[in-house]
């Protein structure tokens, strides 16, 4: 009987070992936790980037979005990765499962009387670390988890937004700097700043976040602008112009 039990627990052991092998295989797919977290949303960029660029080569990624997929659910999902072309100034979405056509998928003309979207930096707090900060914050009735830099003011912030119901009534949801995972106050994202330092700390950490481990390519951009994304560049951009502008050799 002891043997018995024994090859069932070393079968049973084998069996969640392949199967979780088996899933970090597959780049395309998110993975949840028991509570339905997703655990992978960063980990899918470099996938979802390639899908892109077959679309237009220039494609840097710009905001990630979590929706909750039905009324019932708890936790934002549905993961959708957005990327902006700024040769043909159109954008694009991957979702989670690349296998679901829709009418978004391709791209899209960006609005006229919109400013182009900045790319996303390297950032280390993925959503899932977001995701329980959020909820040791007590916001409640969450359906949107949103990634990207911010650009209502001049704080050019990148941060996990969660819109929702707080204890204070007077917020409106939990955010959360994505590159250094500290909890920020919304007015931080909605008001104007109050002082210049606090706008070029922020425009530093940025443009550092987007200079994260770049590699020397032979191609490069004429000052201030940088490379982006810093890995396998496409494109250039300059963080105080808010403007994109190509290539150029070295």
């Amino acid at each position: 009987m002891f043997r018995s039990a024994f090859r069932a627990v070393l079968h049973g052991t084998l069996a969640l070992l392949a199967a979780v092998a088996c899933s970090r295989k597959d780049p395309s797919q998110l993975t949840y936790d028991a509570d339905g977290v997703a655990q992978n949303v960063l980990a899918l960029i470099p996938y979802n980037t390639k899908w892109a660029r077959t679309r237009q080569a220039d494609a840097v990624l710009y905001r990630i979005e979590l929706r909750v997929s039905n009324t019932s659910g708890a936790v934002p999902t549905d993961a959708l990765y957005n990327f902006y072309s700024p040769s043909s100034r159109t954008f694009m979405t991957a979702t989670s499962d690349p296998k679901i056509p829709w009418a978004g998928a391709e791209p899209q003309p960006w609005p006229a009387d919109r400013p182009a979207p900045p790319p996303l930096p390297t950032v280390t707090l993925d959503f899932a670390a977001a995701w329980k900060q959020a909820k040791e914050a007590k916001v409640e009735d969450v359906t949107v988890g949103v990634l990207e830099v911010n650009t209502r003011n001049p704080m050019m912030l990148t941060a996990w937004s969660f819109l929702g119901r707080m204890p204070n009534f007077e917020q409106h949801g939990v955010f959360f700097n994505a590159i250094t995972s500290q909890r920020v106050n919304e007015l931080a994202l909605f008001d104007i700043p109050s002082s210049g330092m606090m706008v070029q700390n922020a425009v530093s950490e940025y443009r550092g976040a987007l200079r994260n481990d770049a590699t020397d390519t032979g191609v490069g951009c004429i000052k201030p602008a940088v490379a982006v994304p810093a890995q396998q560049s496409v494109v250039c951009y300059d963080v105080e112009a808010r403007t994109y502008s190509a290539l150029t050799a070295k």
